[in-house]
């Protein structure tokens, strides 16, 4: 990566990072006081780590999709894809990693703030607390299994 990347790069973040950091505060997010009766969390982990993870992980998808584009635009021979895009595939690969780790972290810490209960305690969470998300992971297995081939062949 040249010196002008990695500048823009770290432009990037810092710029993401402080427009986060100024709608957390400004937005009252940042706060400890919750509204009166509703169960919080409680943890700075929540408050500050799901529009972090959210954040990341969209930066991720950004990042996944402009790698992708920049490969299928370049020049390339009989319909395949050429040499100089295989830095950008690589990097496209490595960019949708993090956005599925990011996606994952944003799912732990959407259910934290839903049960309102820390992060770290959602295995110890009440029953009656977590009994809407005991099929979660049954449903999590259909959306991620690959639909039946229509291919024709039995």
């Amino acid at each position: 990566m040249s010196p002008r990347v990695a500048r823009y790069l770290l432009g990037v973040a810092v710029a993401a990072l402080t427009a986060l950091a100024i709608g957390t505060i400004v937005g009252g997010s940042a706060s400890s006081t919750g509204i009166a009766g509703l169960s919080d969390a409680g943890a700075a982990i929540a408050r500050w780590g799901l529009p972090l993870a959210k954040l990341l992980a969209d930066l991720a998808a950004a990042a996944t999709a402009g790698a992708l584009v920049a490969a299928i635009l370049l020049p390339s021979d009989k319909g395949m894809l050429s040499p100089t895009a295989l830095p950008y595939i690589r990097a496209a690969s490595w960019a949708a990693l993090s956005w599925a780790i990011a996606t994952a972290v944003v799912l732990l810490l959407t259910l934290s703030d839903v049960l309102a209960v820390p992060a770290g305690r959602l295995r110890r969470a009440p029953p009656r607390r977590a009994a809407p998300f005991k099929g979660f992971p049954t449903v999590l297995t259909l959306l991620l299994t690959p639909p039946p081939s229509t291919s024709g062949r039995r």
